[in-house]
């Protein structure tokens, strides 16, 4: 398998190239996937000045407000340009003009990430954020299991730890192991994982699959059956996915990877808490 480690993205013309000669060393979906390699088991990672989708939902306050509950959060979307599939891979690659797009999103993405989260070596610039990720972390209990994040979600999965508890209660499930903040990038063609800002948290790697991640997730059982959708691929209710993705996280099992277990903050870190 080839492996690519810290990869500047200098030219369209070399991210290109890269993301031709990693998908074809590995075909595992029918959408170009990226390669990933965990750092230890049991943990796998499957991802300025831009518009931004984000949005209080008025019609959810609403309902919170008739049922007697308000949530220290504001209800906010994931900002599509940050979702990974807009900016990686470019498709196709020999199409220049839709490779410099790619390019460009990508870049903006990282220099938005280093600003808010920290600078990660080879992504960004170091005068964009003096510190790494790793000076803001936080250590946690989440659902009673400790995991290390960036501060600035921590309100955010309070936000959605309540929110399960209050919505999923018909549908029990207990995480058994959480997976947060790395120190090293475990994507190897060019990209930079939101595991190494310390926004993205795994849950459950040995029961929630990544289809299109190296072996031995995407050997998972669940990998070689045919489903409707992602839902079918993990354990994990759905009701867990709607209730990270009504606080600003997306959900990696909507990615071609197929990464059930992944959840990583794509929200507006500044607008998480009510005022």
């Amino acid at each position: 398998m080839l492996q690519i480690r810290h990869v500047v993205l200098a030219s369209p013309l070399v991210f290109g190239a890269l993301v031709v000669a990693c998908t074809q060393s590995r075909p595992v979906l029918p959408a170009p996937a990226v390669p990933t390699q965990p750092d230890a088991a049991p943990f796998v990672d499957a991802t300025e000045a831009a518009p931004s989708s984000t949005q209080d939902l008025d019609a959810g306050d609403a309902g919170e407000a008739e049922a007697g509950f308000t949530s220290a959060c504001n209800e906010q979307e994931p900002q599509d340009w940050l979702i990974r599939t807009t900016y990686f891979p470019p498709t196709p690659a020999k199409d220049l003009d839709e490779t410099r797009r790619r390019v460009a999103g990508h870049q903006r993405s990282v220099e938005y990430r280093t600003r808010q989260y920290g600078y990660y070596p080879g992504f960004g610039r170091r005068d964009m954020n003096p510190h790494s990720p790793s000076h803001y972390v936080k250590s946690i209990k989440w659902f009673g299991l400790p995991v290390m994040v960036h501060e600035k979600i921590v309100p955010a999965l309070a936000c959605v730890e309540e929110e399960i508890r209050r919505t999923c209660a018909d549908k029990p499930y207990t995480p058994r192991a959480l997976g947060g903040i790395r120190m090293k990038n475990t994507y190897h063609t060019g990209e930079v994982t939101n595991h190494a800002y310390g926004i993205a948290m795994d849950i459950d790697p040995a029961i929630n699959t990544c289809c299109g991640c190296v072996p031995p997730w995407n050997k998972h059982p669940r990998c070689g059956k045919k489903v409707v959708s992602p839902f079918e691929r993990m354990e994990m209710p759905e009701c867990w996915v709607h209730a990270f993705t009504r606080y600003g996280f997306y959900w990696l099992g909507y990615d071609p990877m197929q990464d059930t277990m992944h959840y990583e903050f794509l929200g507006d870190p500044d607008r998480i808490v009510r005022r």
